[in-house]
């Protein structure tokens, strides 16, 4: 229609239209569009937009706080967000929020002639409100059904009812009179055909993808702030466009090596370190007492390891591979392990049955897809159980709770709590680790939101048995590192390439002066990392006394390796050829018999830190 008339309109008041989309079971409501006047006042307005279930008067959605971009013009392309459509009438309603509580703005237009189902009145009763008396509102909804875009027009009606606004133009509210109108004239649509979408990058055409593909990848960009639009293309046209923007923050570094050391031995100086993401991340202690959780009569729950962006700082680019936890007396209780992001961690990423376990022990799953971790997002590991009525199958150590991270929990209602915050007497955190590595080529998972399965009781805790439980530790090496070295502060320069986490530097144990060394990790798309921090042997003199004074043999040795020195051994290290510690040991005597029936045949290094200095030997193990 042609806008001619309007409200004076009220602050806490609706002013809308009400859709038939009964035609249309699986539709998304998407846009609005309305034109508004500004009848001797100007200005930019505040406004919302109500959408309520108009067969049960249930609003269901309303946006925030929106803003006009003019006078007397269509406000086009106001998103509602894929709105999940009911099933019959839908109505949408503007909330003026400006200028005067008794002449609010912005100014909905009417026609003066009443078609359809134009409703006002006060947003707190909407089965009260009065079709509107200026006319049909000029007001479009659109909506999308599978391959077509919509603009409905509101349906035709029989009105008894009387409203009481007062119109600008001078027309009256409705009387009591009825007008029949005819409900079977209830749509007017206009359908065309979705082909596919155009791509725009900082308002310039960057790309174009056909359906049914709804995702662009846009790569290599340098860092910096980007709006991102994206329009519908059709046969007919293209759409408005739908926006938002995009930080790109300068590439972090992939993860380093860490826990640099450096010893003289012999003539050499020795590094070794610890590969990146080699470790298992919780917030526990690893050790279950016989703890554990459950619901008074069963059901299901969750639980979770929670890792927001600030402690996920050591952690990010590295994937985790497996989870650990402790599944405590119920062997009938279900499990299945779960990943989650986001900072309401409703975005699952993973889902993986536990086929068996053992029960009263720590069990460790690996993954079926490993989880890439995004330092940017929250990150949350555990898994959801099911368990009988009498069971704590929740395996949770003795405490303190590391309160929303190591005691999450989620139960009936649909959002995660922290336990100890639940109830203050299970002050606990579960016995749940993850192992991170740097792995190449992990693809990222696409979540979905979940609604989750859960079961809302009371919670019990077991308590303790005084039985510990630790849990299983493991690792791995890393693909390869950059050895730098730097010579009496001379500036570091390349010296190595190793696929181990050790490196010989040979001779350099004789050299008078101050050797320090640097260690980088290499990865094949990411480049090479950080350096370690440095570790330096500061050589003065040849430690003789020292190396006379202790002695390590037989060499080789088989069963016992035996370490003796004329000063006290405060503690023995072993390291194995590839830097994996297999032996550490306090032993504050000055004799000292290592059993190494069990390691495996090859080179050991030998650091025995003593009450005058350290030393380290090579022992070959046959």
């Amino acid at each position: 229609g042609t806008y001619t008339n309007a409200y004076y309109q009220a602050y806490d008041n609706g002013y809308g239209v009400v859709y038939d989309i009964s035609a249309y079971p699986d539709c998304t409501l998407e846009l609005i569009d309305y034109r508004h006047s500004p009848w001797s006042i100007f200005g930019t307005w505040d406004y919302k937009l109500h959408v309520v279930d108009w067969d049960t008067y249930t609003e269901v959605f309303v946006t925030d706080v929106l803003q006009t971009t003019g006078d007397d013009q269509w406000e086009e392309g106001i998103s509602l967000g894929s709105l999940a459509g009911e099933s019959g009438l839908v109505g949408i309603f503007l909330e003026p929020m400006s200028n005067d509580p008794a002449d609010a703005y912005p100014c909905l237009d009417g026609d003066n002639n009443l078609d359809g189902m134009s409703y006002y009145g006060p947003l707190d009763d909407y089965s009260g409100m009065a079709l509107s008396g200026v006319g049909d509102f000029l007001m479009d909804l659109w909506i999308m059904t599978a391959g077509d875009k919509i603009v409905v027009k509101p349906p035709k009606v029989q009105i008894t009812a009387p409203g009481n606004g007062i119109g600008r133009n001078g027309t009256s509210s409705l009387t009591g009179t009825e007008f029949t109108l005819k409900q079977t004239e209830n749509t007017s649509s206009i359908k065309s055909e979705l082909e596919g979408y155009n791509v725009l990058r900082d308002g310039e055409e960057i790309g174009y993808v056909a359906v049914p593909t709804t995702e662009y990848d846009d790569l290599d960009l340098d860092p910096g702030l980007y709006e991102y639009c994206v329009t519908a293309v059709y046969d007919d046209g293209e759409s408005l466009p739908v926006c938002d923007t995009v930080t790109v923050d300068p590439t972090a570094p992939p993860p380093p090596p860490s826990n640099l050391e450096t010893d003289v031995v012999d003539e050499d100086i020795v590094l070794t370190w610890d590969a990146p993401g080699n470790v298992w991340m919780q917030w526990d202690d690893g050790v279950n007492p016989g703890n554990g959780i459950g619901l008074i009569g069963g059901g299901t729950f969750s639980v979770s390891s929670h890792w927001d962006p600030a402690s996920l700082e050591d952690y990010n680019g590295l994937t985790l591979t497996k989870i650990q936890f402790f599944a405590l007396g119920d062997p009938d209780a279900e499990y299945t392990i779960k990943v989650w992001t986001g900072a309401t961690g409703m975005n699952e990423v993973l889902s993986q049955d536990v086929v068996s376990f053992t029960v009263d022990d720590w069990n460790v799953i690996d993954l079926s897809t490993p989880v890439p971790i995004d330092g940017t997002l929250d990150f949350w590991f555990g898994y959801e159980v099911t368990h009988g009525d009498g069971t704590n199958p929740a395996g949770c150590d003795d405490g303190p709770a590391i309160a929303g991270y190591g005691d999450m929990i989620l139960l009936s209602g649909g959002s995660w709590a922290s336990l100890v915050g639940i109830n203050p007497t299970l002050d606990y955190n579960w016995n749940l680790a993850g192992y991170v590595e740097a792995l190449d080529g992990t693809t990222e998972l696409l979540g979905k939101v979940i609604t989750p399965t859960t079961t809302n009781g009371t919670l019990v805790a077991s308590g303790s048995t005084g039985i510990s439980n630790k849990m299983k530790t493991g690792g791995k090496s890393f693909e390869g590192y950059n050895v730098y070295y730097n010579f009496n502060s001379g500036g570091y320069t390349f010296e190595a390439f190793t696929e181990e986490t050790t490196f010989t530097h040979e001779g350099m144990g004789i050299v008078i002066g101050l050797h320090c060394y640097e260690v980088t990790a290499l990865y094949d798309e990411q480049g090479e990392s950080d350096p370690t921090d440095e570790s330096c042997e500061l050589i003065t003199s040849v430690p003789e006394f020292l190396l006379n004074a202790t002695t390590v043999y037989p060499n080789p040795a088989s069963d016992v390796v035996n370490i003796k020195s004329d000063f006290e051994i405060e503690s023995i290290r072993v390291y194995s050829h590839s830097g994996q510690i297999v032996a550490d040991q306090l032993i504050n005597n000055t004799m000292y018999q290592l059993n190494t029936s069990e390691f495996n045949s090859g080179l050991y290094l030998f650091r025995i830190e003593t009450s005058e200095g350290t030393i380290t030997k090579r022992i070959v193990i046959q």
